[in-house]
């Protein structure tokens, strides 16, 4: 059993870090990529230019369009929305 992946235990019942898990999938550090040797380099690559380039396109779009800014939003319509 991977101590790090692996927050605690309950009886004989592992719980999982979902945190850890998330930082293994982005690093490329699971079974999974490591079964792909070096061709994981290339996924984990991919994966990274996909979370950057979300993050600079809503940065984008919050800057260009006013819609999307909290200031502009009246609390009652967000309220109202969920």
């Amino acid at each position: 059993m991977n101590s790090r992946a692996f927050a605690g235990l309950i009886g004989d019942i592992a719980v999982p870090n979902p945190f850890s898990d998330f930082w293994d999938f982005v690093i490329g550090n699971t079974e999974d990529y490591n079964a792909l040797g070096s061709w994981k380099y290339l996924l984990v690559a991919l994966f990274l230019a996909l979370i950057i380039a979300s993050i600079v396109i809503a940065i984008r779009n919050w800057q260009e369009d006013p819609s999307h800014r909290w200031a502009s939003v009246p609390r009652s319509r967000f309220i109202a929305s969920w």
